[in-house]
């Protein structure tokens, strides 16, 4: 699998790989949060409206993170974006694993998704910035493809709980 994709994005600047793993780093991160749903209500003794409650945080901290990121991008550039939003979220996400009081849980969530969320709109700029006008197409295909790899795989783990 690493030879085909390797030789589906022959061609590819070196920086166009980098910031496609620190793109699987990054939404990696993200990919945790989706299991925030089932965690609190079972082991913390939250309602599920209040599990609903903290994943309607985390999609607005997605909205919020990626409007933010791009105003911030247009005015200090996408490099500082990319190297603060992975350093806050991992931060924050170190920080929600020792709270257990419902109101940090969703600051945290929603903080979490903000910072992270600010790297989509750098990786973006950066993508123009380094690649090549005739490999621009494989740049925007690999970026995309480190995006959802982490996704793709829970969706299926999840299916396969469904069934066992």
């Amino acid at each position: 699998m690493i030879d085909t994709i390797s030789n589906a994005y022959s061609g590819i600047r070196k920086e166009m790989w980098v910031l496609a793993i620190a793109m699987l780093i990054n939404r990696s991160g993200s990919m945790v949060l989706l299991f925030m749903e089932c965690i609190p209500y079972q082991t913390k003794t939250f309602y599920h409206c209040q599990a609903g409650f903290i994943m309607g945080l985390f999609g607005a901290g997605s909205f919020v993170g990626a409007f933010v990121g791009g105003k911030l991008v247009d005015r200090i550039g996408f490099y500082p974006i990319l190297i603060s939003s992975l350093v806050l979220s991992a931060i924050c996400m170190i920080s929600l694993a020792y709270v257990d009081h419902f109101f940090w849980i969703g600051l945290l969530t929603f903080l979490v998704t903000s910072t992270g969320d600010m790297f989509r709109p750098a990786n973006a700029a950066s993508i123009s910035t380094y690649s090549e006008p005739e490999n621009y197409p494989q740049s925007i295909a690999l970026n995309r493809l480190a995006s959802c790899s982490f996704y793709g795989g829970n969706t299926t783990r999840k299916e396969q709980i469904k069934k066992n």
